[in-house]
């Protein structure tokens, strides 16, 4: 009598690891998948919260603000008390319902145009965040983009966790928005507390310049361009969501051709910061961002000239253990400037070197945040913040 042959128990063991494998690419997909559906859906409740404040505006054009930039709070409970919402709107991430404290922000931005913005109670506009740790000064021209406040120390209240990165503000511009500058995506716990890293936020170029040595910005072969368009056609290699680019401001980024020394146009060049601009979501810190932190945190304009030549700037956030471009070129075509990590100070160097670049991007002005910047405690978009798991 024949018996069939059955698994060995090898055999057996082979197939159960092999389900569990399959099992486990599977699951982290759909993971994500469910991640970002939960997401969607959390806006979109937010988006109902909207209408219903714009319900609310609608018969109540009277009571609206008048004058631009001017502002009035709605909570939710109001809208529930007078009939502009009559169900419970629940968050899909966190199962529970929204907190009757949260808020609509109703701005007059226009003649006859309202935003409404849904917030945590405790949040403020991103050009109205708190002066602690900025220094004012050194400040440029009347450019919407040219740094005005400036964040200055080893560890200012000025660290951001927008999409899923986490950033250093580096200075509020003229026409509100935040320069931050990339520290690296935030860490498996959700924290940003590894931002005071030493080796945090670097990018490599292998190869900054064409083969010219030129960084001519309106060339599109310039390795370093390429670069900062790629970022932007793809935000992922940033930990930004392509759905969070519209928080973005297209900016105009200052290029320039600082020179050296008092006579040099380094001076000129901080205070008008316009010259060979480049228009773009993603840019490089530049060398004014660097002088002018080293300079207020050393004294103030008169040591701007030396900022530049010796080592001032040990105690920023902004040194690091590595060198990295900047975005401005010296007036000599074949050399560039870069900060040394070994001297900590701004330097000339030949293009041919493989080094890295600081990855900048603007947010804009009417965002609005939570948090109080500190590593433990960073910013936070604040729908971001209500649409995210406690």
């Amino acid at each position: 009598m024949n018996r069939e042959k059955g698994f060995t128990l090898i055999e057996l063991l082979g197939v159960i690891a092999l389900l569990a494998l399959l099992s486990l690419l599977v699951s982290v997909p759909v993971t994500k998948h469910m991640q970002e559906a939960n997401q969607k859906a959390c806006e979109g409740q937010l988006n109902n919260i909207v209408l219903a404040a714009k319900q609310w505006g609608e018969d109540h054009k009277l009571d609206l603000p008048e004058e631009i930039g001017t502002q009035l709070v709605l909570s939710l409970a109001e809208l529930k008390r007078e009939g502009y919402i009559e169900e419970e709107f629940k968050n899909p991430i966190t199962k529970n319902n929204f907190s009757d404290e949260l808020q609509v922000i109703v701005t007059k931005e226009g003649k006859r145009y309202w935003s409404y913005d849904v917030v945590a109670s405790n949040s403020v506009r991103a050009d109205q965040i708190s002066k602690i740790d900025l220094f004012h000064g050194l400040n440029g021209d009347n450019q919407p983009f040219s740094g005005d406040y400036h964040y200055i120390g080893m560890n200012p209240h000025n660290v951001l966790h927008f999409s899923e990165a986490c950033f250093s503000i580096v200075n509020i511009a003229k026409n509100g928005s935040l320069k931050l500058v990339y520290e690296g995506p935030v860490s498996t716990n959700g924290s940003c507390e590894h931002v005071r890293s030493s080796s945090s936020g670097k990018l490599e170029v292998s190869q900054p310049w064409n083969a010219s040595n030129v960084n001519d910005w309106k060339n599109p072969n310039t390795t370093i361009r390429k670069t900062l368009e790629n970022l932007q056609d793809k935000p992922d290699l940033l930990h930004i969501r392509t759905s969070d680019l519209e928080k973005l401001e297209d900016a105009t980024f200052y290029v320039g051709a600082a020179g050296t020394g008092p006579n040099g146009s380094l001076l000129n060049d901080i205070q008008t910061e316009q010259s060979n601009s480049y228009i773009g979501k993603v840019g490089t810190l530049n060398v004014t961002d660097y002088v002018k932190v080293c300079a207020s945190t050393q004294g103030g304009a008169q040591n701007i000239s030396v900022a530049f030549s010796g080592g001032y700037c040990p105690g920023s956030y902004l040194q690091k253990d590595y060198s990295y471009w900047f975005m401005n070129a010296h007036p000599n075509s074949e050399v560039w400037l870069f900060s040394s990590a070994a001297q900590s100070k701004i330097d000339l160097k030949y293009p041919n070197t493989a080094l890295y670049i600081r990855p900048v991007v603007y947010l804009k002005a009417n965002t609005y945040l939570t948090g109080t910047g500190t590593d433990e405690d960073p910013f936070r978009v604040a729908n971001e913040n209500i649409c995210q798991k406690k």
